[in-house]
């Protein structure tokens, strides 16, 4: 017969054996599900092929033939710009590799009146202001701590500030231009987008890449 000292021993050792194989998967699982986090697909409000897409840029301005959608009937606007600011985050080693970009959609985009220039200057300016922010997001991201296992959740952090300052924004500006009615607050409106544009010209890089610190448990 072993002995009730051999026996003891015996189990604790299986015990100790079975614990570490626990504590090498908890790891295992810890590791994959952090890493997951990162291979997931990237949010985008549009989900259609980027090809649909245009991307802002100061050289191309929008035009009628853009907006392709069809008018909603219950809507008392002449026009309406769809927009997103989309974004992917990818994992390279103790870098992060993140995309920011603000994108008009045609297809969910409308006019009632192509007649009207000052009706388009006026929703080039939607356009312009979410290019406004799409670069206040680039430039607060450059100067964040990322972590590993928090990088989903400090990055929405700023989205959401951002996109919200951005739909206030965009409200104030339909009420002080009156929808493009009021030619000289579409003017100065217009003129302070495109000051403010030039502010932020550092940020106008739809990528960065930023640090990322791993932490394995």
């Amino acid at each position: 017969m072993v002995s009730a000292a051999l026996a003891a021993a015996a189990l604790a050792a299986a015990a100790q054996e079975a614990a570490g194989k626990n504590l090498f998967m908890k790891r295992i699982i810890q590791i994959g599900l952090l890493l997951a986090v990162l291979i997931l697909p990237a949010f985008s409000y549009f989900p259609i092929s980027d090809n649909n897409l245009i991307n802002w840029s100061a050289n191309r301005k929008l035009r009628w033939s853009d907006f392709k959608g069809k008018p909603y009937n219950m809507k008392a606007e002449l026009a309406v710009t769809d927009y997103s600011i989309s974004y992917t985050i990818h994992s390279f080693g103790d870098m992060l590799h993140i995309s920011v970009r603000n994108c008009f959609s045609p297809q969910t985009s409308w006019t009632k009146d192509t007649t009207r220039k000052l009706l388009l200057i006026h929703e080039q300016g939607h356009f312009d202001l979410v290019e406004i922010y799409a670069r206040k997001m680039r430039q607060e991201l450059r100067t964040i701590n990322f972590k590993f296992d928090s990088v989903n959740a400090q990055f929405n952090k700023v989205y959401t500030k951002y996109y919200d300052q951005l739909n206030n924004e965009r409200d104030a500006y339909d009420v002080v231009t009156e929808y493009s009615m009021n030619l000289i607050e579409q003017k100065k409106f217009g003129m302070k987008i495109d000051s403010i544009l030039k502010t932020l010209d550092a940020y106008k890089d739809t990528v960065l890449d930023v640090k990322v610190v791993r932490k394995l448990y």
